[in-house]
């Protein structure tokens, strides 16, 4: 899941909220706490460094 977010992140405009459901998260902020857990960075700083 947090491949196919790294992808989406990278690949597309959609605004992380957007994402973050598309990934069927019911909260955007458990997918931005999930995605820092796993990659050390936030979903905003990971599209921004690629």
């Amino acid at each position: 899941m947090i491949e196919e977010a790294k992808h989406l992140l990278i690949g597309t405009d959609k605004p992380i909220n957007e994402i973050a459901y598309e990934l069927e998260f019911e909260y955007p902020q458990y997918f931005n706490k999930l995605f820092k857990q796993k990659t050390g960075k936030t979903p905003i700083m990971f599209r921004s460094l690629n």
